[in-house]
């Protein structure tokens, strides 16, 4: 479902985006990337362990076919499935880089694997937007405005279908142990990334991969979404 955000103000500017009179930020997409942290699970002796486990990282990159588009990330958001394990952890929110086409999210984690997720809105400035109700107290426009850049409008209907992607989820440790389970972490992403058009599951030829020791699994992909 796409989001309107009414801008009032005359000059407005959101990262490297302006725009002159009454516009709108729409959000056309939600993206989102996930990763299962390895187990770093510790029992006794445990001392300065959450000080020593390393950061990790997961990032949201601006498709190409959005950048033409002049869009930019909004509402970053993280999040941890895992129930009380996810109390063992440093999650914080994600920040958002100067153009707004990356967002970065670093955090740790010292407990059993749990999924963290990263999340953002894909958004553009849309003229086409309703206009806002009459203010009592109108804006006074300035004598010599500067002159705007002119918003890219969106397309009408669902957003573009997004290209095919190779996709991993990975897990370590002695639970890396259910291919079955990790391919319905899989279809869980493709889904999210494929949203809101649907998943090619016919086409999508999931590969379960083992580490000879036991201790590391990997299911790889194709995210295929179809209209």
């Amino acid at each position: 479902m796409r989001k309107f955000y009414l801008l009032k103000t005359f000059f407005v500017c959101f990262a490297f985006v302006c725009s002159q009179a009454d516009a709108a930020i729409e959000c056309i997409s939600k993206v989102s990337n996930s990763v299962t942290t390895p187990d770093w699970h510790c029992s006794k002796h445990c001392g300065d362990w959450a000080n020593t486990r390393p950061m990790q990282t997961l990032t949201l990159e601006m498709d190409q076919k959005f950048k033409n588009m002049g869009a930019f990330f909004r509402n970053p958001s993280s999040s941890c499935v895992g129930g009380a394990l996810c109390g063992f952890s440093n999650i914080p929110t994600p920040g958002v880089s100067a153009n707004a086409e990356q967002v970065k999210l670093s955090f740790k984690t010292w407990s059993r694997p749990v999924v963290v997720t990263v999340s953002a809105d894909i958004c553009v400035v849309n003229n086409a937007a309703p206009p806002p109700t009459p203010s009592s107290n109108p804006v006074v426009l300035p004598s010599n405005p500067i002159p705007p850049k002119a918003p890219v409008v969106a397309p009408a209907g669902k957003p573009p279908v997004p290209p095919q992607k190779a996709h991993d989820v990975e897990e370590a440790g002695p639970l890396a142990d259910n291919c079955d389970r990790m391919k319905s972490n899989w279809f869980v992403d493709a889904k999210n990334y494929c949203s809101p058009h649907n998943v090619n599951l016919s086409a999508t030829n999931l590969v379960c991969s083992q580490r000879p020791d036991g201790l590391f699994r990997k299911v790889s992909g194709v995210f295929i979404c179809t209209p």
